[in-house]
């Protein structure tokens, strides 16, 4: 019992999480010109090869149910935020966050789900900026 009031709490506060998911920078998206916004951050990501880049194709293949590719994309973000000397951590627990939606949503992994939930609320809150 304890053990689901853990996980039900999880979900909640990466509920929270989400809902950091847009931001203004994602104007096309949010206009639903998924087109033009994949354009754009194809070749921002060609250009030039930054988290942030990684994690906008991540959002922009999800939004497209190209799910495997934005895991890749995801998974991709998560190994260049980690190689910064001093990483945004703000930008980490939204990668965190975008890869534990994709689990849920696509392959059902409650698990593994809740971990990246907790890992992002835990860089969230202990962000020192």
């Amino acid at each position: 019992m304890k053990k689901r009031y853990v996980k039900l709490s999880l979900l909640i506060s990466g509920l929270f999480l989400i809902n950091s998911y847009c931001s203004a920078d994602e104007a096309l998206v949010i206009n639903s010109d998924y087109k033009s916004a994949y354009i754009k951050y194809n070749n921002a990501l060609k250009s030039e090869k930054t988290p942030q880049n990684y994690l906008n194709m991540c959002k922009i293949s999800y939004e497209l149910n190209d799910n495997e590719n934005a895991r890749i994309y995801c998974k991709q973000a998560m190994n260049e935020i980690e190689k910064e000397k001093n990483p945004d951590y703000e930008l980490k627990s939204e990668i965190l966050s975008m890869t534990g939606d994709i689990y849920s949503t696509v392959y059902h992994n409650n698990d593994i789900t809740f971990d990246y939930y907790k890992q992002a609320q835990e860089y969230k809150e202990n962000n020192p900026d």
